[in-house]
């Protein structure tokens, strides 16, 4: 999928985090006013975290994409590699 495309599409996603424990999530990229300012004090990315935000809580979170199993966007559900691929793109 292209990266044009999905910019800011609200999507759902699976994975499993830190503690073991599964998460879903509905959640949406390029959300900016939510912010109150500030910067994160290191480069989420390279450590593989994605900052979405989380439609359901009205808040910021990150999703481990290395542990990404599930994704849906756009009707359509991908999943394993090609659901981190496509998470990259958002």
């Amino acid at each position: 999928m292209k990266t044009k495309e999905n910019k800011g599409k609200i999507f759902s996603v699976r994975f499993i985090k830190k503690d073991g424990t599964v998460r879903s999530m509905k959640c949406r990229t390029g959300v900016i006013s939510k912010l109150k300012g500030g910067e994160l004090k290191y480069d989420a990315a390279a450590k593989g975290l994605k900052v979405v935000f989380d439609l359901t809580c009205n808040a910021y979170r990150m999703i481990n994409a290395n542990t990404v199993y599930e994704l849906r966007i756009k009707g359509k559900t991908y999943l394993g590699e090609t659901a981190k691929q496509i998470l990259e793109t958002l």
